[in-house]
């Protein structure tokens, strides 16, 4: 069974469905926001783009470093 997860983003919410264990898509979707958000809080004034850029590299690293 499917089932809506919601992320926010910059403000924005997206919302996506999910499949399997929805426990762990959550928990992706928060890891993903976390991450923004640390990039937002250690930059000045980044834009988004680059925000988003950095928190992928960041979130990649740490799949990599596992």
């Amino acid at each position: 069974m499917d089932r809506l997860i919601s992320i926010e983003l910059f403000g924005q919410t997206y919302t996506f469905k999910a499949s399997g264990d929805v426990s762990q898509v959550q928990e992706v979707a928060n890891y993903v926001a976390g991450q923004v958000e640390k990039v937002r809080g250690a930059a000045e004034a980044p834009s988004k783009l680059d925000t988003l850029i950095l928190a992928a590299l960041n979130i990649a690293n740490d799949y990599f470093d596992v």
